[in-house]
């Protein structure tokens, strides 16, 4: 057991209004921490965990509830942590903290070095913190699994199609989150991260590397608490004026066609025999016309395909494709998947889809479904399924600001969408927009200012990619405008968040430095990475 913080006291001295005097790091947690007992495989990790109570409705106006969040700690190597402590936020919005700690900190402790503990939640809405759960696990209706998964133009029916299934979701939601929906949005995150480092006991001050929809949250709790601010890196930035205020966040996908660009201008350096796909064209001109042709084909002549080893087979469409296609441009390290398949597509033969697509995933389901049977008692006994937790819609909606009461209204927006992008300017536009036009609820606190004229205690430090698929650079230009003294360092890789892409021992160095000495790289500063783009497309990294 753990002493939890009591509501009263939270609340009789608001965060905002905390004093912090003096930079010592004395040691006084709230949180007890101890073994962790969560679904990732923590054996041989120096991970703890422990558990703090926040109340759900920091105003107290509408419930007097408390919750328990849950966190994980990696200790520094050096005890006690002389620097402090770090929270990580891994983004989504809406994934979980936790689970996501143990994939993520073993590649961002190198980099942060020996001298901080390493801190990260479960942010409300995920796992089980208040989870936003809309469908029934397994849903009474198992059509519903396959909601809003194709593309806005994958055919002239499909955007009524998914106004109207995102409008059923939306009902549905509503119905099951009437107690919880409007107190999962990021103000009331960004209090209970402001609960955390009060519990942690060291200066009072927070210490943050958010990545993704962990960017909209930092800016989010700088903007509501920035004198409290001591060092924070938001990395891979989402544009939050979008986000908030935006039925279609239209920057988003700006820098994604050029991520594909790159990949075929370097398949076509590193030529047909390291790269096959380079034979189908002689100019990253050719390759283009090749994949508009490709979409265009799979919307009206689609191709089969069969997987024997397990008696198993598909119909590859639009929708398929991109749905695969677009999160592979996260990762540089799976380029040479990319080309293998489009190769094997631009031919129309779905071989290398299965392989790369298909196979790993259904192998997968076979094993899972070996080992239920073989640990079943009876064989009529159904294994447990998990609840469908859709953090992402409660978080994501709850804070958006505007509504629409049709498609219509968002047609402006998704015109300047497909001016932005040739191939994947309607991606997400279902959960994304749709669903948030129709959402039942909103967020209980919202940040009430517009993201400018920040002046945070210390400044921020904003990491941007060069080509990223979901939050383009300019997005980090344009938030680091809004808060004083900031600076851009610009990662100058392809894929999303600098320590997932093709790393830069620049771009460490300079994180390193900023988070244990606070110091800034120079303005305008272009870390390149260590390895060329080709050596990815070409599997050689």
């Amino acid at each position: 057991m753990h002493p939890s913080t009591s509501r009263t006291s939270l609340l009789v001295l608001p965060l905002a209004a905390t004093a912090v005097l003096g930079t010592a790091l004395p040691r006084a947690e709230q949180i007890q921490w101890g073994e962790c007992h969560i679904e990732t495989n923590t054996t041989g990790l120096p991970v703890q965990c422990g558990k703090l109570s926040v109340p759900l409705d920091w105003s107290g106006k509408a419930s007097d509830k408390t919750i328990e969040l849950e966190l994980i700690k990696w200790p520094a190597a050096k005890q006690p942590a002389p620097k402090g402590s770090i929270l990580l936020n891994f983004g989504g919005p809406g994934g979980d903290g936790l689970n996501n700690f143990i994939g993520n900190v073993p590649l961002q402790a190198p980099i942060i070095g020996d001298e901080h503990d390493l801190i990260s939640w479960d942010p409300r809405g995920t796992r089980n913190t208040i989870p936003v759960i809309c469908l029934e696990s397994p849903p009474l209706n198992p059509d519903l699994l396959t909601y809003m998964t194709d593309w806005h133009n994958a055919s002239d029916t499909t955007p009524a199609q998914l106004w109207a299934e995102s409008s059923v979701l939306a009902q549905l939601c509503k119905a099951k989150l009437q107690e919880i929906g409007p107190y999962v949005g990021m103000a009331s995150v960004s209090r209970d991260m402001m609960a955390i480092v009060d519990a942690l006991g060291e200066d009072g001050l927070l210490r943050y590397w958010g990545i993704s929809g962990g960017t909209a949250l930092g800016a989010t709790v700088a903007a509501m608490f920035p004198e409290r601010m001591d060092k924070v890196i938001l990395d891979g930035v989402m544009n939050v004026h979008q986000y908030y205020n935006s039925l279609v966040e239209t920057e988003l996908i700006s820098n994604a066609d050029d991520i594909l660009r790159g990949i075929f201008e370097a398949c076509l350096e590193a030529g047909p025999k390291a790269c096959p796909l380079a034979s189908h064209g002689a100019t990253c001109a050719d390759l283009e016309s090749k994949m508009d042709q490709l979409l265009l084909d799979l919307k009206y002549d689609q191709i089969p395909a069969v997987y024997l080893p397990l008696s198993s087979g598909l119909v590859v469409d639009y929708s398929m494709v991109l749905n695969w296609l677009f999160p592979e441009l996260y990762t540089p390290r799976r380029y040479d998947a990319i080309v293998k398949v489009l190769e094997g597509l631009f031919r129309r033969d779905a071989t290398a889809f299965i392989e790369v697509v298909l196979a790993p995933l259904l192998a997968s389901s076979s094993s899972a479904n070996t080992s239920t049977s073989a640990s079943t008692s009876t064989p009529s006994a159904a294994p447990s399924a998990a609840p469908i937790v859709n953090a992402v819609w409660g978080i994501r909606c709850g804070d958006r600001r505007p509504r629409a009461a049709s498609r219509q209204a968002l047609e402006p927006e998704i015109a300047e969408l497909e001016a932005r992008s040739r191939w994947f300017a309607h991606f997400g536009l279902g959960t994304n927009s749709y669903l948030c036009a129709q959402w039942p609820s909103e967020a209980a606190e919202r940040y009430a200012g517009d993201f400018t004229g920040v002046k945070t205690r210390n400044p921020v430090l904003f990491v941007g990619n060069t080509f990223d698929p979901v939050t383009p650079l300019r997005s980090a230009h344009n938030m680091s405008s809004g808060f004083e003294g900031s600076v851009v360092l610009q990662h100058d890789s392809y894929g999303h968040v600098s320590f997932y892409t093709q790393r830069s021992n620049c771009t460490d160095l300079a994180i390193h430095e900023y988070l244990s000495e606070g110091k800034l790289p120079a303005k305008d500063t272009v870390c390149k990475p260590n390895s060329p783009i080709i050596d990815y497309v070409t599997g050689k990294v």
